[in-house]
């Protein structure tokens, strides 16, 4: 039974990845996809100098590269951690349909890391990444709407929104569902 759960986790992964890859047109061109390899590459090698400065020269193209260059202010890879310029590469990587972007340019909104805290939009930009792939972002608004804060308060919408991404097979989603009882 677990390992049949296993396969079906493992084609959901599939199936998103691949959806991701053709949303971001990055099988449209191979030199660039033969760069984000190079990219990966040198980010797998901790070669942060060389991974950045390929992502940054996609940029302009390529919404998966502004995600990476979020990630790499956020977390601190070959530079100083700086929220504000992780939270203005997750807002450009969010409006390509990036989920994660979607999700985590929702939690700068929440927490007022570039701009001050709007959850109307924090939980527009949850509910897109939900929508887009990103189960557990289902989960983040679902918090909104159970404690009426910054949207109107529906305990009966977060609790399906939530239970949405648990049956979705997310271990998250799963152990948040939990939490509310």
């Amino acid at each position: 039974m677990v390992f049949c759960h296993a396969i079906y986790f493992m084609r959901k992964i599939f199936c998103f990845v691949w959806c991701l890859v053709f949303s971001c047109g990055l099988l449209a061109d191979p030199k660039q996809q033969m760069v984000l390899k190079k990219a990966e590459l040198a980010l797998a090698n901790s070669d942060y100098s060389a991974a950045y400065d390929i992502y940054h020269k996609l940029a302009a193209k390529n919404p998966l590269a502004k995600f990476y260059l979020g990630v790499f202010y956020k977390n601190g890879w070959g530079r100083a951690v700086d929220y504000k310029k992780a939270c203005f590469w997750f807002e450009q990587a969010a409006k390509g349909t990036i989920p994660t972007a979607e999700h985590e340019f929702g939690e700068c909104l929440a927490h007022g890391i570039s701009s001050p805290v709007d959850i109307p939009k924090a939980v527009y930009w949850y509910e897109r990444a939900a929508i887009h792939g990103h189960f557990l972002s289902s989960c983040f608004a679902a918090d909104y709407y159970l404690r009426g804060e910054g949207v109107a308060k529906d305990v009966g919408k977060g609790l399906e929104m939530c239970a949405q991404a648990a049956r979705a097979a997310s271990p998250p989603a799963m152990m948040k569902m939990a939490s509310f009882y």
